[in-house]
């Protein structure tokens, strides 16, 4: 699920709601955000998606991949990510 965001003059940004509840994001709610080559990943703090910023940051250095195949990739391991925790 892509969404587009403007960024304000500080650089700020709002994140649709759609993906904060669906990610329990409340007020004061902090984030982990790392750039991959040309792409800006964020995460919630403390939550499962070390091992997918890892995995992401392998990839970007070994391949120079098109935003399709990033959509790919991503669905690929967190399909792998789900199933080492279920």
């Amino acid at each position: 699920m892509s969404e587009i965001v403007a960024l304000g003059p500080q650089g700020q940004f709002t994140l649709p709601t759609t993906l904060r509840r669906s990610l329990k994001l409340n007020r004061g709610g902090r984030l982990v955000v790392d750039r991959i080559g040309e792409y800006i990943v964020m995460r919630r703090a403390g939550s499962q998606y070390a091992k997918l910023n890892q995995i992401l940051s392998q990839k970007a250095e070994e391949d120079n991949f098109t935003p399709a195949e990033l959509d790919k990739l991503l669905t690929e391991i967190k399909r792998e990510i789900w199933a080492d925790e279920g």
